[in-house]
């Protein structure tokens, strides 16, 4: 398809309900719904025109041995490092530092493990480090960008967050201050994407009323 259309002799149109595939064969792209046209441009123009988000992901820094001892004697100073804690304890830790809802979400892993009624003091660090990097991420961007910012998803010790776009005056105006404040917010490394041309779509779809894979 991308030889014949390169030629510059023929015009090609091209139905389809795979937003990759669009993207990958089309300079111009139309999104039909609810039997109307309701956007037309390339790729890149319908992502920046509707596109309403950015998606950030973050990988958090695993903290060093010796800041999970720290970590662990300021919240369990009767408790070595080694030790198993038992439910009754760890939810106390939890309710002190604010975390106990945290513990009962369904992507916790320290719910797993507690499931099995004991949790190491270290895993349990490790655990409060990494949610409390979270919360200060979270608390970071609201303070950037407003209270539209969402979080996705966390999956171990990466987290990903839901940007609106009329916050962003440009995508290196979120690198540079993500890098300014790497440090203190612990993140080891991340990405910023624009809109997918699927989520336009499934967007798009939704206000029409239409299913979204229609």
């Amino acid at each position: 398809i991308q030889g014949i259309a390169g030629a510059g002799k023929s015009a090609i149109l091209l139905t389809t309900h795979s937003m990759e595939e669009a993207e990958a064969l089309s300079h111009r792209v139309g999104i039909m719904a609810a039997g109307r046209l309701a956007t037309i441009g390339s790729p890149q123009q319908i992502k920046h025109l509707r596109g309403r988000t950015f998606e950030l992901a973050l990988v958090v820094r695993t903290p060093a041995p010796a800041e999970l001892q720290a970590l662990a004697a300021q919240l369990m100073p009767t408790a070595g490092i080694d030790d198993v804690m038992p439910v009754s304890a760890i939810m106390a830790v939890l309710d002190a530092t604010g975390l106990a809802g945290r513990f009962w979400a369904e992507d916790s892993p320290l719910r797993t493990v507690a499931q099995q009624h004991a949790c190491s003091t270290v895993a349990l660090a490790e655990w409060i480090a990494n949610e409390q990097a979270g919360v200060r991420i979270m608390g970071f961007l609201k303070e950037n960008f407003g209270d539209g910012v969402e979080c996705l998803e966390q999956f171990g010790t990466t987290w990903r967050y839901s940007i609106p776009a009329d916050r962003i005056t440009s995508v290196q105006s979120i690198f540079a201050l993500i890098e300014s404040s790497k440090e203190g917010l612990s993140v080891r490394e991340y990405t910023v994407s624009q809109t997918s041309l699927e989520q336009v779509f499934n967007a798009i779809a939704k206000q029409a009323g239409a299913p979204e894979d229609d």
